[in-house]
């Protein structure tokens, strides 16, 4: 016993030393992340090269887990000079880099992107031994360099545009885009097969230096997949020499093409999902805009070209398209719950003004033309439905449901605009409000013909020219006469007759009660006065305008005080106001 305790005395520091170590280790192994507050808006895990690949280590390889965390460290083991200077530079490159992850990952996701990749790596390896000379070619033991080639050819292979907006893709285009005389088989400036080299990349040249190349190999059997999937889904950020803070970018998808989600956060703080936006397509789901943030696209309504009839003359009123045209079966009641689904689509789950996000491949304008939306009513009713979209009974069901909110007094409101949108003649009201003087109002092509009144008793003298010329007699006075500008309307004729046409098209039930009418006689009088450039908001517009007590709006929440309730009338009146003065 008491040799015992004399081997334990005596071995007791170095025990401790042993002890410090892995303390020390286990310190390093596992930090907390570097507080970056650029890289914390946009990635939801930022960390130093050292811990991210500590992290993707296997737990049994404790060799190559302890050569990682302490490579860069002055250790008495280490006598070499020149591997000690290689040691520190790698020591400054793990310690220095940041990686931008998501730590989010499904694990039946994750085994499937794993399967896929092997697949990919096979299919990259046949290619490749097929156009370059040398390599290892067999995957799990990829050279740095061939690391990255791989990853390359995989992101074009993956994108399906022509040019991937990764960093590592810069400069690099797809052989069949290209001219066949730069060809990738005679075009020595890239190793990657069905790519060529149009610039050099600093990103792809830097990634295969030789202390990456020295990193691979310290990681060992599949360390090959640690860098290619880094490479994949994460991005790198290297320090910049002469500033604190200051990094540049080395590979991922540029910073300036990310946009922070701060709505993610808050659902991860609150721990809950709304289980209606799953139920949204994908295109819908977006933050719900404030009114202040919804503006009327004045250029679409007053700088627009004017519609034409079969015969080319100008339309008055609605467009043949307009959804009011298109259905005038006033005793079909299915025709005014669609009329419903133009209206008020955010009821309906249709892409809206509100929630909804605008496809930028479809406009370029800041909200889409809702005037032709049978497609995505039929696809929003086939999702819907599922199976029972081919049913006859529940099809109808579905074209005849209307939400409860829109029930009852809203559907005799319908009706009633339908009637007087019938009976509204757009071009009398224009003919009264609007008038020209030089000549009749017509929607006839034929008044384009006539010349205009003459204003004056000048008699026209006719204009010689040389031989060979057309000899023409044109009025002195005749450009003065046929001025575009004589036919021109003032602004305040312009709103009396916008005006006019809302007073006669909307019912007066819509409105609550005459201060909400006049509040928005005034808004239309403002907005036809702006200039060019100019815009309202639905905010502005809705300002001071309160449903009465027998509007729709009030009845169809059941009279409920709640804030949910109060916020839902909200949202119901704004989609009235700028559905009404759209139209």
């Amino acid at each position: 016993m008491k040799r015992k305790t004399a081997c334990h005395a005596g071995g007791g520091p170095r025990k401790k030393t042993r002890l410090a170590n892995r303390s020390s280790q286990s310190d390093t192994a596992t930090p907390s992340g570097p507080d970056h507050p650029v890289l914390r808006r946009f990635y939801p895990g930022v960390v130093t090269l050292r811990h991210y690949l500590l992290s993707k280590l296997p737990n049994s390889s404790k060799n190559r887990r302890r050569r990682i965390s302490q490579l860069g460290y002055a250790t008495p083991a280490q006598k070499d000079a020149a591997t000690g200077d290689v040691d520190v530079d790698l020591g400054q490159l793990l310690d220095s880099t940041l990686v931008g992850y998501s730590p989010y990952t499904i694990p039946n996701t994750q085994e499937q992107a794993e399967k896929e990749c092997s697949r990919e790596i096979e299919r990259f390896t046949q290619q490749r031994s097929q156009t370059v000379s040398g390599g290892t070619f067999k995957p799990g033991y990829f050279l740095q360099c061939e690391v990255v080639d791989f990853v390359i050819w995989l992101l074009f292979r993956r994108s399906a545009s022509h040019k991937p907006s990764h960093l590592l893709c810069h400069g690099f285009q797809r052989a069949g885009g290209a001219n066949p005389a730069n060809n990738t088989d005679k075009d020595p400036t890239t190793s990657v097969p069905g790519l060529v080299a149009r610039s050099p990349n600093s990103h792809v040249r830097a990634l295969k230096e030789p202390v990456w190349c020295r990193l691979q190999a310290l990681l060992g059997q599949g360390g090959d997949r640690i860098i290619i999937d880094m490479l994949l889904e994460c991005a790198l950020f290297c320090p910049v020499e002469g500033g604190t803070g200051n990094l540049c970018q080395l590979s991922g998808s540029p910073i300036s093409d990310l946009k922070h989600d701060q709505k993610r956060k808050d659902d991860q703080a609150n721990g809950e999902i709304d289980q209606v936006a799953k139920e949204v397509l994908p295109s819908q789901r977006s933050e719900q805009k404030s009114p202040g943030a919804i503006t009327f696209v004045r250029s679409r309504m007053l700088y627009a070209k004017a519609a034409l009839n079969a015969k080319g003359g100008v339309r008055f009123g609605m467009r043949h398209i307009h959804v009011l045209n298109r259905f005038p079966d006033r005793s079909d009641s299915d025709q005014s719950i669609h009329i419903l689904r133009y209206i008020f689509p955010r009821q309906f789950g249709l892409h809206n003004v509100f929630t909804s996000k605008v496809n930028r491949r479809e406009t370029a304008m800041p909200y889409k033309d809702y005037t032709l939306r049978e497609m995505e009513i039929h696809r929003n009713m086939t999702r819907v439905l599922h199976d029972k979209a081919t049913d006859t009974k529940e099809v109808q069901l579905s074209k005849s449901r209307v939400p409860k909110r829109l029930r009852g007094a809203t559907m005799a409101l319908i009706d009633r605009l339908r009637t007087l949108n019938h009976r509204c003649s757009y071009t009398e009201l224009l003919r009264h409000y609007c008038p020209i003087k030089c000549l009749p109002l017509s929607s006839k092509p034929d008044w384009r013909k006539q010349p205009l009144e003459s204003k004056s008793t000048t008699n026209s003298t006719p204009v010689h020219v040389d031989s060979g010329a057309v000899e023409d007699a044109i009025p002195n006075n005749q450009d003065a006469e046929q001025c575009f500008t004589d036919m021109a309307c003032s602004t305040a004729d312009v709103s009396a007759f916008c005006r006019a046409t809302v007073a006669k098209v909307i019912p007066n039930g819509f409105w609550g009660d005459d201060n909400n009418k006049r509040i928005i006689m005034y808004w239309i009088d403002q907005f036809i006065s702006l200039r060019r450039f100019e815009s309202l908001t639905l905010h502005q517009v809705t300002q001071n305008v309160q449903p009465g007590s027998d509007h729709p709006v009030r009845t169809a929440t059941l009279s409920s005080q709640s804030q949910t309730s109060k916020n839902a009338r909200s949202c119901f009146w704004n989609s009235s106001i700028g559905c009404s003065t759209r139209s």
